[in-house]
């Protein structure tokens, strides 16, 4: 089952194209039955989307379902979600994230878009179009079954993550850190 969801910064600059997307999705919803939710995003006192809330997105989101993800749009997601090459800020805001069984299976992003772009220049809005037109079709073609292409152990957290017998909020990868100790002679230990 696929379901979109709208990264939305609410900011001045982007109140028209914000507009544009909500009459989009609310448009493909009635004509093809595909629901939409609305993430919006921290906006800072000065106007500006949150960075640190974007990256925490990023971390939260896309960052889990980066083989996947990948594999669909054929690049990485730093490449694509990062400015300077996968190394800056982070641009979560505006995009569009195909879900499917709750997880982002493909996105919004100049690669994935090339082909929209004849429908609108903004290429958002060229994808929403183009799912206006093709429906279900499209979603399928742009998030095909990567079972296949899956290991063994892959396979099985997914049917694990999926069934949830444990009945709570499974992440398929976390972020592992590490925890420095000081000790009375001032060495660090990792």
């Amino acid at each position: 089952m696929f379901k979109l969801r709208f990264y939305r910064g609410n900011t001045g600059y982007q109140k028209e194209k914000n507009k544009k997307i909500l009459e989009l999705l609310e448009e493909i919803k009635r004509k093809h039955g595909i629901e939409y939710e609305i993430f919006d995003l921290r906006i800072t006192k000065d106007g500006y989307v949150d960075e640190t809330h974007e990256k925490e997105i990023y971390e939260k989101h896309f960052k889990p379902r980066a083989k996947v993800l990948k594999q669909r749009i054929g690049r990485s997601l730093p490449r694509t979600l990062r400015s300077r090459q996968g190394r800056g800020h982070y641009y979560i805001s505006g995009i569009i994230a195909l879900l499917e069984n709750e997880q982002i299976g493909w996105y919004t992003c100049y690669e994935s878009c090339e082909k929209f772009k004849e429908m609108d220049e903004e290429y958002t809005i060229g994808f929403l179009r183009a799912l206006l037109t093709q429906g279900i079709t499209l979603l399928k073609e742009i998030c095909p079954d990567i079972s296949t292409l899956k290991s063994p152990h892959d396979f099985l957290v997914d049917e694990f993550i999926k069934i949830n017998p444990l009945g709570g909020k499974i992440w398929r990868e976390v972020r592992v850190g590490s925890m420095v100790f000081t000790n009375k002679y001032g060495s660090v230990f990792d």
